[in-house]
């Protein structure tokens, strides 16, 4: 069994005995992206923000991650929902116009 495989199950193990912790979410989906395991690292991010909704590295994590799957328009919705003055929204919405741009999606 290799390490990234025995890191998994143990992550897994951790959301197992206790899947209302955030941070078990949180570090599983940070794991997942790393590995280009998008789309499961965005349920878990997104468990994660359902946990501790005042978690501004799940949401930040969150937005990148959608925004990596080209999922702009989700990215856009959440990054609406922070503050006016949050610099993150700011710059999430800033790197979505870039995008859609650069890629041609609306």
């Amino acid at each position: 069994m290799g390490e990234a495989s025995k890191a998994e199950d143990a992550f897994r193990e951790a959301i197992r005995l206790d899947g209302k912790r955030a941070s078990a979410h949180l570090n599983y989906a940070a794991f997942l992206s790393l590995h280009g395991r998008l789309d499961v690292a965005i349920q878990h991010y997104r468990i994660a923000l359902s946990l501790d909704p005042s978690s501004k590295l799940a949401r930040r994590n969150l937005l990148l991650a959608l925004l990596q799957t080209g999922s702009f328009s989700q990215a856009e919705k959440m990054a609406r929902t922070l503050p006016r003055a949050d610099p993150t929204r700011v710059s999430v919405l800033a790197k979505i116009d870039s995008l859609r741009a650069v890629n041609g999606r609306e």
